[in-house]
């Protein structure tokens, strides 16, 4: 029960650091200001995807919609790669830290 709870303490500490790391990213980091730059500007381009996306309801949509929709789909993964990258590199200087102080 004990090491439930430590385990959720952990990840519950994890996400707050992580979400820090990202909000001061949006502002600084400039790849990926760029990527939510375009997906955002992609999502905004057309009505009809941008009321399937933030409704969520079915809707038929054309070919050129369709492949609207999937640029954007792309833009946002790489959104997300961009959050991962920044990441992996906080947690890789992070663990050069502790190295450094280990030795």
């Amino acid at each position: 029960m004990e090491e439930n709870c430590s385990i959720k303490l952990f990840e519950s500490d994890l996400e707050s650091m992580l979400s820090q790391v990202l909000a001061k990213a949006r502002s600084r980091d400039e790849k990926l200001k760029a990527a939510k730059e375009k997906a955002v500007e992609l999502k905004h381009q057309n009505e009809t995807i941008n009321d399937v996306l933030d409704l969520e309801k079915p809707a038929s949509l054309t070919e050129e919609e369709c492949k609207l929709l999937i640029k954007y789909l792309l833009a946002e993964n790489n959104v997300v790669l961009e959050e991962y990258r920044i990441c992996y590199m906080r947690g890789l200087m992070d663990g050069m830290k502790i190295k450094k102080i280990v030795e």
